[in-house]
């Protein structure tokens, strides 16, 4: 089977939609801590006009790029130094602040709380990310099992560029759900699902790849894990119920002038779960 599957995971993010900026029309914050990325935020501002990404690392970061071709492609990638990082969420809210100059000297200060001590329900989002992107290297997917939008609590949230302040995007009946379109989860899951490589596809265990590919019952397998997550893509031919009846279903079709079913191999599944965990997603 020529499929790939790569599985990451990280700690948390919070993005939005700029209303009314010229030159942007979004904004992310990513916080990475664990022992493969480092500790530190991610930044990236979408540009209106083509589309394309900027982003800010943390210096000291451990990133693969080649994971963020988002939107409409890298626009400028740069190690920096933030005046101030934070990106908390926990059970009652989100904590985020960032402060840094853009790669035309800008002044971006991003500035969200909406914590009022009262624990949350959150659920769960499978990101359209793949929908966005105009130049694909691989199906991204995007999994976030603890979802939610802040919430029009405390202090309003605050994006400021070069001094002024800039609106986010709303969502109709404000006063009914009381919910900014601000989004954010912890942790987020992606995974790469045949991302761009030249030559033929690795097949069997690895110990060096965060992957593995084989067979289970008749049908190929492609799994990936993590330390806290784990993937899997099942694909193969016909289920069994329908191999039974293929015969008798190919001469009654046959009698009708229709074709039976086909022999090509489909996809059965996806599944992204925690490693002991039977619901996908690890919920």
């Amino acid at each position: 089977m020529p499929f790939s599957l790569h599985l990451d995971e990280l700690a948390c993010m919070l993005n939005a939609e700029l209303a009314d900026h010229p030159v942007y029309d979004g904004v992310e914050l990513q916080w990475f801590d664990d022992a493969v990325h480092g500790t530190g935020m991610l930044a990236f501002l979408s540009r209106r006009a083509d589309r394309r990404v900027d982003y800010y690392q943390q210096r000291g970061l451990r990133l693969d790029r080649s994971g963020y071709a988002i939107g409409g492609g890298t626009g400028s990638w740069t190690e920096i130094d933030f005046a101030v990082a934070r990106l908390v969420v926990g059970e009652e809210g989100v904590d985020a602040e960032a402060r840094f100059a853009d790669v035309d000297g800008r002044l971006i200060e991003i500035r969200v709380d909406d914590r009022d001590g009262r624990p949350r329900q959150r659920g769960g989002l499978l990101a359209p990310v793949s929908a966005a992107i105009e130049r694909p290297t691989s199906l991204l997917l995007v999994w976030l099992p603890h979802f939610d939008l802040v919430r029009v609590a405390g202090r309003p949230p605050m994006v400021r560029i070069d001094g002024e302040e800039v609106s986010t995007g709303r969502l109709p009946g404000r006063r009914l759900h009381r919910r900014h379109l601000i989004k954010y989860a912890a942790p987020v899951v992606t995974i790469l699902v045949n991302p761009t490589h030249d030559g033929a596809q690795p097949a069997g265990r690895r110990t060096a790849d965060p992957w593995w590919s084989g067979r289970r019952r008749g049908r190929a397998v492609r799994r990936a894990r993590r330390p806290s997550r784990a993937a899997a893509l099942r694909s193969g031919g016909p289920r069994p119920r329908w191999a039974r009846r293929r015969r008798r279903r190919g001469r009654a079709l046959a009698r009708r002038g229709r074709r039976g079913p086909a022999d090509g191999g489909q996809l059965v599944s996806s599944t992204c779960r925690r490693p002991g965990d039977r619901g996908p997603g690890g919920r």
